[in-house]
This record gives C-alpha cells, sequence and structure tokens, in this order.
C-alpha cells in the first residue's frame, strides 16, 4: 500500500470536585411573648320599679285592714245619722197633730218598702291609675387593656457553599501519521 495512515486518539484526563453546601441552624422562632390579661372591673345597681296600686284594689273593695275600719266606721255613722234623722222626721210629723193629717199610714209604707229600694248601676273599676316609680340603674366599669409584647428572635442559619469543579488535562495528544512509499507511486496522466 503507496500510503498508509495510523491515528491514535487525544487521550484526555477529567477531574470532577461536586458543589457542596452546608447548612447548620433551622431559622426556628421559639417564641418568646410576655403577656397581661384585659380586665374589666364593673359595678352596677339594678333598675327598680315600684308599682302602688293601694288606690285601685281600694275601689275594687280589696283594701287593706286600716282603710278597711276606716270605710265601715264611716258607713256606721252616716247610716247613724241617717237614721236619727229619719226617726226625728217621723216624730216631728206625727207631733203635728194640729194640721190634720195622719202620716201613720205614710210612715208604715216608707219603713216596710220604700226605704229599701235601691238603684242599680253598672260603672268601671277601677278609676284611678297606680302610682308608679322608677328608679334607673347605672353600670360603673374601669377597663385595663391587655399588652402583648413578643420578644421572639429567629435563630440564623449559617451557609457554606463550595462551588463545583471540573478539570479536563490532555495526557496524550491525538496523532495522525502519515507514511507513503515514494517508490511506488507513479503518476498517471
Amino acid at each position: 500500500m503507496p500510503i498508509q495512515i495510523q491515528s491514535n486518539p487525544a487521550k484526555l484526563s477529567i477531574h470532577t470536585n461536586h458543589a457542596s453546601i452546608s447548612m447548620r441552624g433551622n431559622g426556628a422562632k421559639p417564641l418568646d411573648i410576655e403577656s397581661e390579661i384585659a380586665q374589666v372591673d364593673m359595678e352596677s345597681n339594678k333598675p327598680q320599679l315600684k308599682i302602688d296600686q293601694t288606690e285601685c284594689f281600694a275601689e275594687a273593695g280589696l283594701k287593706n285592714i286600716k282603710a278597711f275600719m276606716d270605710d265601715a266606721v264611716a258607713y256606721g255613722q252616716q247610716k247613724f245619722s241617717e237614721g236619727v234623722s229619719r226617726i226625728v222626721s217621723d216624730g216631728n210629723s206625727m207631733a203635728a197633730i194640729e194640721t190634720g193629717y195622719d202620716p201613720i199610714a205614710d210612715q208604715a209604707y216608707q219603713n216596710a218598702y220604700a226605704m229599701f229600694d235601691h238603684e242599680f248601676n253598672y260603672d268601671a273599676i277601677p278609676k284611678s291609675r297606680p302610682q308608679i316609680e322608677v328608679t334607673p340603674g347605672n353600670v360603673n366599669y374601669n377597663y385595663r387593656p391587655a399588652h402583648v409584647q413578643n420578644n421572639t428572635q429567629a435563630q440564623p442559619i449559617q451557609n457554606s457553599y463550595t462551588p463545583g469543579k471540573v478539570e479536563i488535562t490532555v495526557k496524550e495528544y491525538g496523532k495522525v501519521d502519515i507514511t507513503y512509499d515514494k517508490s511506488s507511486l507513479y503518476y498517471q496522466i
């Protein structure tokens, strides 16, 4: 063969260092809180309602003992004076014989029938209103607001980073050897 080609490939040496990262700490925030609770101090007086229905009950006939006794005494005195007045009037009419009038029949009818005639009527009770007295209530309060103090601090994170590296060196360069035999060459034209 007149031409011989022989090649040797290049040989490379590759050395790699991997990148690395290291971390210390976790960035946590453990809570450190101081607080005061809010407080409300309250003092209150309840409203009061007083209703006096004594007069209303009295008009309906439901009286306390003293009012009942006072009414009974007044009624008894009235009926006593009416009776005395009637007896005096009857006596005076009987004593007046000079008039020639005989009042015995009229007085008998009056004492038997007319004295006991009564008129009845319908009415609504009670006529008066109850007495109402309202005492308003009040509320006194003292408020102390809550207080929170946050002393929380984050723990730092420490990072250490080493970048990766690739080193390439040529161990052997590639070469191509071409040999030819000059004697075996001829040219044709």
